[in-house]
């Protein structure tokens, strides 16, 4: 991280946490796209309810190809939602241990995150407005801070981008296979086995990438998401993750506003 983003985050590390912590901003330091993008995701205090329905056959499922491109049809005109993320292990590079919020096509957002810092978990509060970025820790107000601070703390903006997003992870994923109808949440949802792309699914969720395996719900109705949960290996230092992001309250209305 370049000398101005590195002054604003121990500045943001002295205002959110106290002068008792040095952040160290060397390479490794660097956290990448948290999602969120999501990184998303994107607190997810509790998984989407999911149960399974018994199935004696799946030669009557829709095909999962087929799934896939009008799941990617459908959510390429969402134009808001709300995302919860969750994070079981460890990522290299992803601070993020659960996040919740509400999220607009524009890349608006607000919500809560709880992320681990010098072995802290805490939890804050974000706003994403206008591409400006703000953060408010346990102590104080919302500081402002270059929206390329998000990526290393917490960015749920790649969920609805096009570009490197779910949509993305639909168009690029290998091997969809459908596996059966779960209740997700109360509405039935067609299991999809799939393996992602390792470009797109390090858009969207940070220190994943190759070997990544995951499921992907999709609503019997809306072909919209309504869960994902990928297997992340783990690499180096990292023990690996299983991470999973329910998206819920398509198109409500939503306003996010700069504090």
């Amino acid at each position: 991280m370049a000398g101005t983003t590195a002054h604003a985050l121990r500045r943001y590390h002295a205002q959110m946490f106290g002068s008792r912590f040095t952040p160290r901003l060397a390479g490794s330091r660097t956290r990448g796209s948290a999602l969120v993008a999501v990184a998303a995701a994107l607190a997810l205090t509790t998984a989407a309810c999911t149960h399974s329905k018994s199935s004696s056959s799946t030669t009557n499922l829709p095909a999962g190809p087929a799934l896939m491109q009008q799941s990617e049809a459908a959510m390429s005109t969402v134009q808001s939602v709300h995302f919860a993320i969750a994070v079981d292990g460890t990522l290299p590079g992803l601070p993020l241990s659960k996040a919740e919020g509400d999220l607009k096509a524009s890349g608006d957002a607000k919500g809560t995150a709880n992320i681990t810092e010098f072995g802290v978990n805490v939890e804050v509060a974000f706003i994403i407005a206008n591409k400006t970025f703000f953060l408010k820790g346990v102590t104080g107000g919302y500081q402002q801070m270059p929206l390329s601070t998000a990526s290393s703390i917490i960015d749920p903006s790649a969920i609805l981008d096009p570009n490197r997003g779910v949509v993305q992870l639909m168009k690029t994923a290998k091997n969809p296979t459908t596996e059966g109808i779960d209740s997700v949440n109360g509405h039935d949802a067609y299991r999809v086995a799939v393996t992602p792309d390792p470009a797109a699914i390090t858009s969207l969720i940070p220190g994943s990438g190759a070997g990544t395996t995951g499921k992907i719900w999709i609503d019997t109705s809306t072909h919209r998401v309504s869960k994902g949960v990928f297997n992340v290996p783990g690499s180096g230092s990292s023990k690996g993750a299983t991470v999973t992001i329910t998206m819920t309250n398509y198109n409500a209305p939503v306003t996010v506003n700069a504090p």
